[in-house]
């Protein structure tokens, strides 16, 4: 049963990939925060609804979105997206929670996005949280489908965790995969870190 849950999401982002694919960002916050919105919104539906596996998004999906039965929902139209500065999908399931967090930041006077992935696992450094950039670029240069192309190989580890049972295999694909982990301490988002 596993497994044919794991081809239905293979199916499901093949599906989002797909609109991704075909979709124009201009270079500006608001429009490439909205399309964030509905990627993290789309996961949080896959996972939630459909597997269900509990997640939590930030801020909540329904500030921003709104379900219209069946699973179909819409993004609101009175919703101020240039004021979405981050987007945070928080699994809380396994002992240590992890998180799919996407914010914008600014440096060298470009709006630049980031995403990252963080672990709290225990290891010989303790309890603290581990960090992995996952994505990072300018938004004036960035690609909406590259972004998805990176974060869909996490989302099918981070789901395959969960039908195993065995949080190792995200934080494993995420050591391979992304850069080395930054040990995080408190709230470092304000310097873009």
């Amino acid at each position: 049963m596993a497994e044919d849950w794991f081809q239905k999401l293979e199916r499901e982002l093949d599906a989002l990939s797909y609109e991704i694919e075909g979709k124009y960002i201009p270079d500006e916050q608001a429009p490439v925060a909205k399309e964030l919105a509905e990627i993290f919104f789309n996961i949080w539906m896959r996972f939630n609804i459909d597997f269900g596996i509990e997640m939590e998004l930030t801020p909540w999906q329904w500030e921003f979105a709104v379900y219209e039965g069946q699973k179909h929902w819409r993004m609101k139209t009175d919703f101020d997206f240039s004021k979405l500065n981050e987007l945070r999908l928080t699994d809380k399931k396994f002992e240590h929670s992890q998180a799919m967090i996407a914010y914008f930041y600014t440096a060298n006077n470009q709006t630049r996005l980031k995403v990252v992935f963080v672990v709290h696992a225990s290891d010989e450094h303790g309890d603290l949280p581990k960090e992995y950039e996952v994505y990072n670029a300018n938004i004036k240069r960035m690609s909406m489908s590259r972004l998805w192309k990176t974060i869909e190989p996490l989302i099918k580890s981070w789901y395959e965790a969960h039908i195993r049972a065995d949080q190792g295999i995200v934080i494993n694909f995420c050591e391979r995969k992304f850069s080395k982990p930054i040990a995080v301490e408190g709230n470092s988002r304000s310097n873009g870190t």
